[in-house]
């Protein structure tokens, strides 16, 4: 599936994640379900070019993850466009205001780095009914999450890494999302 931008004016979470489902069940017929959140998430430095699922170094990326969904809010920033490879396509925050943004868990994509101000933005990630991996969780804004580390790992490989004294940051404590 291309990335594909859709209208939404409201910033009602619960709202947007209704939308992001029934467009995909329009679009492709898959039936998905939310499994995880990332809230307000800042993205000054930007995150270099990944996908949301697959192998990455030897582990395994949100193996059950199918489809993302982006959401900014309305900040004032420089730069910060989201970009895709294969398909080439450039979405500025411009673009994004006021539209979800969802592509597929493969599609390779990074955002640019914010020259003034803060991106924040709410990150979303589906996957189909029947594999739901764990209970679906939030990410608050201050915690840790994949894309702000070279490595990606299961959340049980990070837990190991962790009480092993290997990891140099604390892993978030994620509440379960309602």
């Amino acid at each position: 599936m291309k990335p594909v931008l859709i209208k939404k004016e409201s910033n009602d979470e619960k709202e947007i994640i209704e939308t992001i489902k029934e467009y995909i069940k329009k679009e492709t017929g898959d039936e998905i379900e939310i499994y995880k959140i990332f809230n307000h998430h800042k993205h000054n430095g930007g995150i270099g070019y990944h996908i949301d699922k697959g192998n990455h170094k030897g582990f395994q990326s949100m193996p059950w993850c199918i489809y993302s969904a982006s959401w900014i809010e309305d900040t004032d920033y420089m730069n910060g466009s989201f970009l895709f490879k294969n398909p080439e396509m450039i979405v500025t925050r411009e673009e994004q205001l006021n539209h979800i943004l969802i592509f597929d868990c493969f599609t390779p994509h990074s955002v640019e780095p914010v020259k003034n101000g803060d991106r924040l933005s709410n990150v979303y990630f589906f996957g189909s009914k029947d594999k739901a991996p764990t209970k679906p969780v939030r990410v608050g804004p201050n915690e840790y999450h994949q894309h702000n580390t070279d490595v990606v790992v299961p959340l049980d490989e990070l837990i190991k890494l962790e009480k092993e004294g290997k990891l140099p940051y604390v892993l978030p404590r994620a509440i379960p999302f309602e």
